[in-house]
């Protein structure tokens, strides 16, 4: 039978598992440096992109729609109005509580974009969470993660487009390469556009994007391009266009595992993210 925290904790399990896919990007770099598959042409395209990477990122430029402190008050209540009960005396998650609560909502749990982003970095902020979910910090190679930015965008009544911004502090996996993390950035900005259509009562991927920091689209194509050539060897199928779906696909399944944990259906509109009843 699986953990009640599972569904809850999965929406949070998926954004790392997207950090690590991204950050095997950039310790890829460290292996690309000694890696047979790769020419010199090839390793020198991606010194020229690696250090382009390296130019600081302007967030007041990137970012649009940050989460706040009231953000987090404000989902907090609707957790609690909705009979959802994770939250210390202090108003953090409750790492015990996430195995004790009743994950059944009383009433339709509304949250704004904002407010989801503001519960997840409360989440990962304490490790003692990560754990409730079978995810220990050193699986996560030392990476410190912040979600900037979560925009819900209603296109029409059935599609919506779904962007997310992380930023992932890139110093201790740098430490750990030693020489070779000079190659890598600091920091790194991870964005992923997705377009999600709904049929019924369910939502389906259609297309996906993924940018590292303010690359060009021309320059963040061919990076990701040199990276699949080089993973070629161990995986045949893998092209640009499923790792960049395939990210979409981990961010949805996880909001439809916390919506299933929740007895629920998912209704996104402008803004929002609603988790409709069953009862």
């Amino acid at each position: 039978m699986l953990k009640k925290t599972f569904g809850c904790g999965s929406l949070i399990a998926v954004f790392f598992v997207t950090i690590l896919v991204i950050g095997f990007g950039g310790y890829f770099a460290y292996n690309t440096y000694i890696s047979p598959y790769l020419n010199n042409a090839d390793l020198q395209e991606l010194y020229t992109i690696y250090k382009e990477l390296s130019n600081e990122v302007d967030e007041s430029t990137l970012i649009t729609n940050a989460p706040t402190v009231n953000d987090y008050e404000s989902a907090k209540q609707n957790l609690i109005s909705s009979g959802i009960t994770i939250f210390d005396e202090s108003g953090n998650i409750d790492p015990n509580l996430l195995e004790e609560t009743n994950f059944t909502p009383t009433s339709n749990i509304i949250l704004t974009d904002k407010e989801l982003a503001s519960l997840i970095n409360e989440f990962i902020n304490n490790p003692q969470n990560l754990e409730k979910i079978g995810i220990e910090e050193s699986q996560l190679g030392g990476l410190q993660t912040q979600v900037l930015e979560v925009i819900i965008h209603e296109i029409d009544a059935s599609t919506v487009n779904l962007s997310f911004i992380v930023k992932l502090d890139m110093t201790q996996i740098k430490t750990h390469l030693g020489f070779f993390g000079f190659f890598l950035p600091d920091l790194l900005y991870v964005t992923s556009e997705n377009t999600l259509q709904k049929t019924g009562n369910d939502y389906a991927l259609v297309n996906g994007s993924l940018n590292i920091n303010n690359l060009s689209e021309e320059m963040n194509t061919r990076m990701l391009e040199i990276l699949v050539d080089a993973l070629k060897e161990t995986q045949e199928d893998l092209t640009v266009e499923n790792i960049q779906m395939g990210i979409g696909e981990l961010i949805l399944n996880g909001i439809e595992e916390l919506s299933t944990s929740f007895n629920t259906n998912i209704e996104f509109s402008e803004g929002t993210i609603t988790f409709v009843t069953n009862q």
